[in-house]
């Protein structure tokens, strides 16, 4: 397909998901100085159909596009990353010509005269597992979620000197803290109250109908003690689900991946 417009570009993204979500797999040749090539080669990875959860069945479409009439061709120097998933794509305002700019992370810019798109065929695959290092979610069947004197008992009995405080606040004691709704809360130590504006992050704390769901999130890489110990703390509740990246974990395996995350970051006192 011959792209030599702005309009023709939008129409192709649209029926090409607006590459959300795409990762940029090879860019040939890479900037080079000031000088421009005669042609520049890119090829997107993206997935079209099916689910997100490890195991899943998935559809990846595969797309080659050659640009020629170079204008503009900009990326940092190791700004790509070939897994990197980009939000989206932007088209660029160029004068009888096509662009677009998208993150690889860094912004990578695009201008020709002209695209010439070719779409391999779309493959199926199981989607791979993945595990955050920083966050994790844990539903439980209990009515009750663990009150913020629970938790703070929780850290102070594995020697922490912590603490309840809101975004850049100060020290809160329990009873400040609601008792079961305490989404946007943190924990952190005394030490760092006046050199870290977060620190262990109750992302959100719902009680619903069947139960309670707690997301936490690493918000200073100085707290990983305590989000291993937060970890090991709700996967040890009974009829715990325990969900980190794009999988459903069981206790013993989440504690195996808790101790590998240990030299993710320093720790506070």
């Amino acid at each position: 397909m011959l792209v030599e417009s702005q309009s023709q570009f939008d129409a192709w993204l649209d029926d090409n998901h607006d590459l959300h979500d795409a990762s940029v797999t090879a860019i040939s040749p890479l900037p080079a100085g000031a000088s421009l090539p005669e042609t520049v080669t890119v090829a997107f990875r993206f997935q079209i159909a099916g689910g997100y959860a490890a195991g899943d069945e998935r559809t990846i479409r595969t797309i080659t596009l050659t640009a020629h009439g170079i204008r503009e061709f900009a990326l940092d120097p190791n700004g790509w990353h070939p897994d990197n998933c980009a939000e989206g794509i932007d088209v660029l305002d160029v004068a009888d010509g096509v662009g677009f700019e998208i993150d690889v992370p860094s912004p990578f810019q695009l201008a020709a005269d002209r695209f010439e798109i070719v779409s391999s065929s779309d493959t199926t695959e199981r989607v791979p597992e993945w595990l955050s290092d920083t966050e994790f979610n844990v539903v439980s069947s209990s009515k009750v979620p663990p009150t913020p004197f629970e938790w703070l008992a929780c850290f102070q009995s594995a020697g922490h000197n912590v603490t309840w405080r809101c975004y850049a606040g100060d020290e809160r004691s329990p009873s400040q803290v609601p008792q079961d709704a305490y989404s946007g809360w943190f924990i952190q130590f005394h030490d760092r109250l006046t050199d870290a504006t977060g620190g262990l992050l109750f992302d959100w704390c719902s009680v619903r109908d069947d139960g309670y769901s707690i997301n936490i999130r690493l918000d200073d890489l100085a707290c990983r003690e305590l989000w291993i110990i937060a970890g090991r703390f709700l996967s040890q509740l009974p009829s715990a689900t325990i969900r980190c990246g794009n999988a459903t974990l069981s206790a013993n395996v989440f504690q195996s991946h808790l101790e590998s995350t240990r030299n993710g970051g320093a720790s506070g006192t």
